[in-house]
Parts: structure tokens; C-alpha cells; sequence
């Protein structure tokens, strides 16, 4: 994803359904071929991560992506969540792969998780919070051990010099 992109990132606790995932790429791309700000039509993309993540893109370098064309994306996203009964992950959470699956974890649940070893430093950690798509390209799915100062996990009881 490129550098003038804004990125929306929408966890899920649970992985798609194969159906859901069609449905996810079908009622997306529809949305997206008409998605526009004030008139303007607006250059974005969406992916699929880890069959758990909707991954938003829009080209910012031209137009700047407005609060109602926002507005519309989210209010999107929420009723293809209706449609197919999807919880959304809790943004305020950490997705971390763990033993090959994606798990949703509160901070003192990934602090326990890794002083008690079953979490290790490196484990891909997947931020949600990033919104740029150069930050998207260089964080995303990278090992927890490149978060260390982010997460404030350096006084845990592990070692995150890898």
C-alpha cells in the first residue's frame, strides 16, 4: 500500500467463513467502486488479512478523505456485519499468531501471555491502530519484539533483545 494512503483496519475476533469472506469482498468492492468525497471519486482498495482483518486503502495524495466519506465506509463495514452476524474485534485490543492462529488479547492478558511463555517475542503481532499505509507496510504483521517501546513491554520478564 502506498504512502498517501489513509488505512481503516477492521479486526474480528473469529476468522470468515468462506461464504462470509465472498460476501466481505462482494458488498466491498461494490461499496468501493461508487465510494466518493463531495463528488470526487475516490481511489481506494480493500484486502483481506489473515482471513481476519478487513484492510481499507484510499489514495490521499489528490483528496483528502472527508468525515462523511468516512461516515459511509464504517457504516458500510457495519452492515455487512449485520448481514452475515460478525462481531468486530475490539480495536483497543492486540492480535497476536499464536500457535497458527490469530488470538485477541487485552494488554494484561498479552503481558501474562508472555512472561508466562506462551507468547514469545517473536510472535507476529498485527497493530490496528496503524492508519498509514507506509506504517501499514513497515509494522504489519511483524514480530511483537519491534513493539517493545510501543507497548511499553520492556520491564516484562522475557527477554525482547531478538
Amino acid at each position: 500500500m502506498a504512502t498517501e494512503k489513509s488505512v481503516f483496519i477492521f479486526p474480528y475476533s473469529k476468522p470468515f467463513t468462506e461464504i462470509q469472506n465472498g460476501t466481505i469482498r462482494a458488498e466491498l468492492s461494490q461499496f468501493l467502486h461508487s465510494w466518493n468525497s463531495h463528488g470526487t471519486d475516490l481511489s481506494s482498495e480493500f484486502r483481506i488479512e489473515e482471513n481476519q482483518f478487513i484492510v481499507v486503502s484510499v489514495d490521499e495524495s489528490s483528496i483528502t478523505v472527508g468525515g462523511c466519506s468516512k461516515d459511509k465506509l464504517f457504516k458500510t463495514i457495519s452492515n455487512v456485519n449485520s448481514l452475515l452476524g460478525l462481531t468486530p474485534g475490539n480495536v483497543g485490543k492486540f492480535y497476536v499468531r499464536s500457535e497458527g492462529k490469530v488470538i485477541e488479547l487485552s494488554r494484561n492478558e498479552l503481558r501474562n501471555n508472555l512472561e508466562e511463555g506462551r507468547i514469545l517475542p517473536d510472535n507476529e503481532l498485527f497493530p490496528t491502530w496503524i492508519t498509514g499505509g507506509q506504517e501499514f507496510d513497515r509494522l504489519w504483521a511483524k514480530p511483537l519484539f519491534h513493539f517493545t517501546p510501543i507497548l511499553r513491554l520492556e520491564n516484562l520478564k522475557t527477554n525482547f533483545s531478538s
